[in-house]
């Protein structure tokens, strides 16, 4: 199990304040628990304050999401999950004054150097509920220069973690298990980023089917139809490859086709579908990618004039 952090939310430059106002940290200190800063400003004293202590306390100051409103909006919602207070003058507790009940606690927290994953414990559920059904209220009440903002800091609070386990019967098999999650995981990551394309070749040979288009240019000059046609063949080439290992022909693929552009082969159910339906995507970012290193590769035999 995760060790428990302890997550403090100071808005504005109550930072500032911890040189003399360490009493908190050294609370914190006694019970042993490594501790998450949230705060608008976080200055060079504090951070020399903190750096100071180490030994005594585990610390990580964080500058806090949002600018001015948002932020406070921000550290409000974190608030709810983490089951602390926000500290401060303006909500009735002093940094001074603050004790360990007002902070709140979170199962695991990731610091990069970019975001902050926060995962928080268990217990704050109803804390949680309510913040999401004031946040969708703003939703259906507020404009639609607000309603992104809202969204985000909606979508922040809803979101889960999944924590998958992966195994192996030796370490090969271990290893292997984990390469297979980790890749699944990142083709997630560039599917949310960039959008999904049919899979099992397919995107590719439409793509090449439309370039039967450009052939019919007079525009074109005898060399670039030559090119065209390699580019065709090239984009062909991993739906053939999937369809001579599920022993099926280009012409079978034509057939069930019947001219519609979603339905392919789906090699693990030995079926023609429609690909979208059966959930057979690639991440969209990957297959430009490997056009892109495939043209840069063939650019770079025709300047060398290499052969194999």
């Amino acid at each position: 199990m995760a060790r428990q952090i302890t997550a403090g939310l100071y808005p504005h430059s109550s930072a500032r304040r911890f040189k003399s106002d360490f009493q908190l940290i050294g609370k914190i200190a006694e019970v042993n628990k490594p501790v998450l800063i949230l705060a608008d400003d976080i200055d060079n004293v504090a951070i020399t304050t903190l750096l100071d202590n180490k030994d005594k306390v585990s610390c990580v100051p964080v500058n806090a999401p949002g600018i001015k409103e948002d932020r406070r909006a921000w550290l409000k919602d974190i608030a709810a999950i983490t089951g602390g207070k926000v500290i401060g003058s303006e909500y009735g507790k002093k940094l001074e004054n603050a004790e360990l009940s007002d902070l709140g606690v979170a199962a695991r927290v990731v610091v990069e150097k970019d975001q902050t994953q926060i995962i928080p414990g268990p217990g704050n559920d109803e804390r949680v509920a309510i913040r999401l059904a004031q946040l969708r209220s703003h939703i259906e009440q507020t404009t639609s220069t607000e309603r992104g903002k809202l969204q985000n800091r909606l979508a922040n609070l809803i979101g889960h973690t999944a924590v998958i386990k992966a195994g192996g019967t030796t370490r090969d098999a271990l290893l292997d298990n984990r390469y297979n999650i980790e890749t699944a995981m990142q083709s997630v990551r560039w599917v949310l980023a960039e959008g999904y394309v049919l899979g099992g070749g397919l995107t590719y040979y439409n793509v090449a089917q439309s370039l039967e288009e450009d052939l019919k240019l007079k525009t074109l000059t005898k060399g670039e139809k030559i090119g065209v046609r390699a580019v065709q063949r090239a984009l062909r080439e991993p739906i053939l490859c999937l369809l001579q290992t599920g022993r099926e022909t280009i012409e079978e693929l034509q057939r069930n086709a019947k001219d519609q552009a979603k339905v392919g082969f789906n090699l693990a159910t030995k079926r023609y579908e429609n690909l979208r339906t059966a959930g057979v995507w690639d991440a969209a970012q990957v297959m430009v990618s490997a056009v892109r290193i495939a043209f840069s590769h063939a650019e770079m035999i025709l300047k060398t004039t290499c052969q194999e």
